[in-house]
């Protein structure tokens, strides 16, 4: 048996994301209520508070006060983490082009 450790915040913003991703929530669209999502998901309203901020942070939403919460257009990633499939050389190479950025950038 395999025990999940995501808490249940966690899951609910997977859930979230999953219907950005799939087109069930397009850019634009408003969010239920907080009270709304909490009935919804069978959670309490502290976790759909805390999984919106998650989206928030990670730029799939935008909270309004007074306005409500709506589904942003997000930006595609400039780096593409899914090139690198764990070869150890391309490890490296990322590990090497890091600290060439980083000593460039502290030089500056």
């Amino acid at each position: 048996m395999k025990i999940s450790n995501k808490k249940l915040y966690e899951k609910v913003a997977d859930v979230m994301i999953l219907d950005i991703n799939e087109g069930r929530l397009n850019t634009g669209d408003r969010l239920p209520s907080i009270k709304a999502l909490s009935e919804s998901f069978g959670v309490g309203q502290a976790t759909i508070r805390e999984a919106l901020n998650a989206l928030r942070a990670m730029g799939y939403i935008d909270i309004k006060h007074g306005q409500g919460t709506f589904i942003t257009e997000r930006e595609e990633p400039r780096f593409n983490f899914e090139a690198i499939n764990g070869d150890v050389k391309d490890i490296e190479n990322l590990l090497e082009v890091r600290s060439i950025v980083e000593v460039g950038v502290a030089r500056l």
